[in-house]
């Protein structure tokens, strides 16, 4: 990769494995966490990112197959949710069944299948083979109620429906909804289930606007929104006529009614507000929100209100962290000259800013400026020369401050400096299946000033040689 071509910074590479499949590890709002797992057949690796190394390996038996991998909190409870204050403070707003168990996992599977779950503790068996212990007091089905004769019926608020046999139909996508605390289901077929976890219990199918996958869901929450809206966007993936699409959803609140604060966030109504299609856009690589603390105050503009944004969330859980921006990469194929070229794929990126979205009067649509870098105000275009075979996640860490830098400005917050495009990253890690990559990911503003700099001692050196 020529490194002059390139917004992706390569600084350091890790060629510590090769494996099946690899995935960088998130909390349940999203925050990356300093961990990348490697499946290699029936083991599974875990390299820490702080210490530059694999610390764990996991062997399973050889029967076994690794299907997924996600982070479960561990007794310090540093990124769970406590599940004993929630009973005594009422904090979490969870239904009261869930609030008896300790913990809540969400399983999607095959045959249109999703479940809510909790691990039992078992005692140790003394034989080679490990025990499948199933237990119905332990697990709850979410599309049970939605099943008949086997088939799907995937209903809509006019009354229309269509069903889908459930062979034909899985959970492709999971993610929650910290504020509302809803869950959301995407599914094979192009739908969303939303449900609430809250003591509303509603589950509700919305809009089917396509029947595509739903690759990722990634929440978003906008700074100092009067309206106090939740937003999530949908990565869509491509058909044999449409490149890959995002969709940006918005739920809205009984916020202007009177009713109790205890249930102002129950039974959101969720609507589209905004759809792209990416152009040749192949495949999704990574949809992954950035998530910041509200308080490190180089990711925050100068006039908006860190007071106003804590108040901006319901409950506690989640109110302290910053979830306006979410990373957009996916494989794109490289235009040819000519026909008899084979394919090339790299690797894009785009950060959506949900924050520059509101600025800009919430648009329906995507309008780049017409130049190569295809910038928008609330969604930076980033180009690279990566080759994209190879690679199977991307992430971004924020853990510390200094993660994350807004090009300044000496005269004033406008001209674009506050736009996604204006945003440096220090540690952001490309996973690949024999290697990771540390790169970072520079500003459009200091790309260009490398840029300049660099033509101009070529052309210093070019036109002040001493002549032999």
């Amino acid at each position: 990769m020529d490194p002059s071509s390139s917004i992706f910074k390569p600084y350091q590479d890790y060629e510590c494995w090769r494996g099946d499949r690899q995935t960088m590890l998130k909390s349940s709002i999203g925050r990356q966490l300093p961990y990348i797992v490697n499946f290699k057949k029936n083991t599974c690796q875990i390299f820490d990112i702080t210490l530059e190394r694999i610390t764990h390996s996991f062997t399973f038996p050889e029967s076994a197959k690794l299907v997924d991998v996600d982070y479960f909190p561990t007794e310090d409870g540093h990124f769970a949710l406590d599940m004993a204050e929630g009973r005594r403070q009422k904090t979490l707003g969870l239904y009261r069944g869930l609030l008896e168990w300790n913990h809540v996992i969400a399983v999607g599977c095959k045959e249109s299948t999703c479940y809510l779950a909790r691990m039992t503790p078992i005692e140790a068996s003394p034989g080679a083979s490990v025990p499948i212990h199933d237990s119905k007091k332990s697990r709850i089905s979410l599309m049970g109620v939605f099943i008949t004769d086997g088939n799907l019926r995937y209903s809509q608020d006019d009354g229309c429906y269509r069903d889908y046999p459930i062979s034909a139909v899985y959970i492709s996508a999971l993610a929650l909804m910290p504020r509302s605390r809803t869950l959301l289901v995407g599914l094979s077929m192009g739908g969303i289930l939303a449900a609430a976890l809250n003591p509303s219990n509603q589950m509700v199918f919305l809009e089917l606007r396509h029947e595509r996958l739903i690759r990722e869901l990634a929440p978003l929450e906008p700074e100092d929104d009067p309206d106090k809206f939740e937003y999530f966007i949908a990565a869509v993936d491509r058909s044999s006529r449409h490149p890959v699409m995002i969709q940006l959803w918005r739920g809205s609140f009984k916020t202007l009614e009177e009713v109790d604060d205890s249930v102002k966030y129950d039974r959101p109504h969720y609507a589209v507000c905004l759809e792209h299609k990416i152009p040749y856009g192949e495949r999704w690589l990574a949809v992954n929100p950035i998530v910041t603390e509200r308080g490190n105050l180089e990711t925050r503009r100068r006039d908006d209100s860190m007071m106003d944004s804590m108040l901006n969330s319901s409950q506690s859980y989640g109110c302290s962290a910053n979830r306006s921006h979410v990373l957009l990469a996916y494989e794109r194929r490289k235009l040819t000259t000519t026909t008899t070229e084979l394919p090339e794929f790299v690797v894009e990126a785009a950060i959506f800013d949900i924050d520059a979205w509101y600025y800009k009067r919430v648009p329906g649509g995507v309008s780049t400026d017409g130049t190569a870098l295809r910038q928008c105000a609330f969604m930076s275009s980033i180009k690279s020369d990566i080759n994209s075979d190879q690679v199977q996640d991307i992430g971004i860490l924020t853990l510390v401050s200094t993660d994350v830098f807004r090009f300044p400005s000496l005269v004033s917050d406008a001209d674009q400096l506050f736009y996604p495009s204006a945003l440096s990253y220090d540690r952001v890690f490309v996973v690949g299946n024999n290697q990771i990559s540390w790169m970072k990911i520079q500003s459009l503003q200091q790309t260009i000033i490398g840029t300049t700099i660099h033509v101009l001692l070529f052309l210093w050196d070019k036109y002040n040689k001493t002549p032999s």
